[in-house]
């Protein structure tokens, strides 16, 4: 490992050659606001260096077109296109997007945690980096009769699995607010991200569901709510 950091160091010195140099590109630079004619080198796989590159094993011309990080969709559920795996990722790669966090909460709807498990089998070596959040409210409601259902204990058999990034979507925002313990015991399970789902919530009550432990929520109704939600 120390000697492929260190070959890796001195590519992007410049003073050895990397596995591949992107010659005549266009550099979206989505820091600075700039685009910049520059060389991009490439080695064991990860961008190097960027800037005056003139040795690689290999090249590759650009020819003047735009070469620009990929789009990251932070929230997707994969199965609800009604494609599996590799055929979502043959449609969105040549759009642009390069990584997808999915919640695969209808998959775990029917199928649960085995489902879920499938959706990450069938996710590996494909062109588009997949990343899972875990479920939190399978059934939605108790009137579901889809046949599944995440425990705790699946949940946090879940997140411990590869490529999972966070606890999935907590649509049950009245029992968060009403302090269920159920919920309470899903909160507890330690998650790197709790993503939210609660429209309609305002005020005061916002405080009490970010404080419960969410880090995001996408499902604002109202431009003013999405900016209270914000703040």
């Amino acid at each position: 490992m120390v000697e492929q950091w260190r070959s890796f160091l001195d590519v992007a010195q410049g003073k050895t050659a990397g596995d591949l140099v992107i010659r005549n590109a266009r550099v979206v630079n989505v820091a600075s606001n700039e685009i910049e004619d520059v060389d991009v080198v490439i080695h064991d796989g990860r961008i190097a260096g960027v800037g005056d590159y003139p040795e690689a094993t290999a090249e590759f011309d650009a020819a003047g077109a735009y070469l620009a990080p990929s789009f990251i969709d932070g929230h997707v559920h994969v199965e609800s296109s009604l494609l599996w795996m590799d055929q979502f990722a043959k449609a969105v790669v040549p759009c642009g997007t390069g990584a997808i966090v999915t919640d695969p909460h209808e998959v775990a709807n029917v199928a649960g945690l085995d489902g879920i498990k499938a959706l990450m089998a069938a996710s590996e070596n494909l062109p588009v980096s997949l990343f899972f959040t875990i479920p939190s409210c399978v059934p939605a409601s108790p009137f579901e009769t889809a046949g599944a259902e995440m425990t705790t204990e699946a949940i946090a058999e879940g997140l411990g699995l590869p490529r999972v990034v966070g606890l999935g979507e907590m649509m049950n925002f009245p029992g968060v607010l009403g302090g269920d313990e159920s919920i309470f015991d899903r909160l507890q399970l330690e998650a790197p991200r709790r993503d939210g789902h609660a429209p309609g919530v305002r005020g005061k009550l916002i405080n009490a569901y970010a404080g419960s432990g969410m880090t995001s929520d996408h499902e604002s109704t109202e431009l003013e709510e999405a900016r209270e939600k914000l703040r």
